[in-house]
């Protein structure tokens, strides 16, 4: 899992040690590198670098990471607590999984192949799959440049962007006649607005006020109140 989806060495991811890991952000530093049991500088300058792991690994690590760890702690570790051997990794779980999967012998170190291959194929920049893997650019083309490009036909990708939409579907006759009825019964109803509750006697209107006169109250000539419902005030 984490070799297929981090394209790393082999000889860097079994020298990762819990301090090298951020599991807020994904960011892994690789700082060094295990050959023959001991822990070494890095083969090339652009071996050192960070990267952010993608989630399959991340799940991964948050799976296997003991409930308390320290510093200093691998990984990648065998039952003893040591970090594992790529050699007898291989020849333990790598192969034997080859083997039933029907799939020819391969080194381990192909692991690390597939990532760039898969990368390239599903059109990742070839710059960015250098950076990542600790590489550089001129090795990537030369190695897996019949890969770069992904696995599409020449042009096909532009041609698939640039095929237009296809228009909505016109609506139906019997469509347009129910939502012409909703809208005709939503008039009917007292208009496009929410009803307005009353409170006591005063109605609250988002609406600008009319200034045509209530009809429950007038003036009544010649008197000095005013009539309300048959009521003299």
């Amino acid at each position: 899992m984490v070799q297929y989806w981090s394209g790393q060495r082999p000889s860097k991811a079994i020298d990762r040690r819990y301090k090298d890991y951020d599991p807020r952000t994904g960011n892994l530093a690789i700082t060094s590198s295990r050959t023959e049991g001991e822990s070494g500088a890095t083969k090339t300058t652009k071996s050192k670098r960070t990267i952010t792991l993608l989630p399959p690994v991340r799940e991964y690590l948050d799976q296997i990471r003991p409930r308390h760890v320290r510093p200093n702690d691998y990984i990648l570790k065998n039952q003893h607590g040591d970090p594992i051997g790529q050699d007898g990794f291989a020849a333990r779980h790598f192969w034997p999984a080859l083997r039933a999967l029907n799939i020819r012998h391969r080194d381990f170190y192909s692991t690390r192949d597939t990532f760039i291959s898969v990368m390239l194929m599903h059109g990742e920049p070839a710059k960015r799959v250098a950076e990542y893997c600790g590489t550089s650019l001129a090795m990537i083309e030369s190695s897996y440049g019949k890969w770069i490009g992904g696995s599409q036909g020449f042009g096909e990708a532009a041609l698939k962007a640039a095929k237009p939409k296809p228009s909505p579907k016109p609506k139906k006759e019997d469509e347009i006649e129910i939502e012409q009825m909703h809208v005709v019964r939503m008039a009917e109803r007292g208009g496009f607005e929410p009803p307005v509750p009353l409170l006591g006697v005063h109605t609250i209107s988002s609406r600008a006020p009319s200034t045509a006169r209530s009809p429950l109250r007038s003036r009544v000539p010649g008197s000095i109140g005013c009539r309300w419902d048959g009521f003299r005030l």
